[in-house]
């Protein structure tokens, strides 16, 4: 594999998703205060406060592992990541088809 993506380093790529993984680890939507459906449950909230910054630290360790070398690790990393998104977009299609 090669060591950059669109022509920039993977390491640059890596450190990107970090900075986007802690962004939205800080700031993050919160749900609105008038909605009309009860309360998330502890699992849904625990997916839709950290699954999406999880992606991004998943996506940044698989950059940093490419560019080391193909590594299996790092394909296995990229995949979690996007099982980890899908698992977030339902959760939060679903929390949103509630209100």
């Amino acid at each position: 594999m090669s060591e950059t993506f669109l022509g920039f380093p993977l390491q640059a790529w890596g450190i990107l998703c970090l900075v986007v993984s802690v962004a939205y680890s800080l700031k993050w939507p919160k749900p609105n205060p008038d909605r009309v459906s009860p309360r998330r449950s502890a699992l849904v909230h625990i997916i839709l406060r950290w699954f999406h910054s999880a992606v991004w630290l998943l996506l940044a360790l698989a950059c940093f592992m490419w560019a080391s070398g193909p590594s299996a690790g790092a394909n296995a990393l990229a995949v979690a990541a996007l099982i980890v998104y899908v698992i977030f977009l339902a959760t939060l299609l679903a929390d949103r088809a509630r209100d």
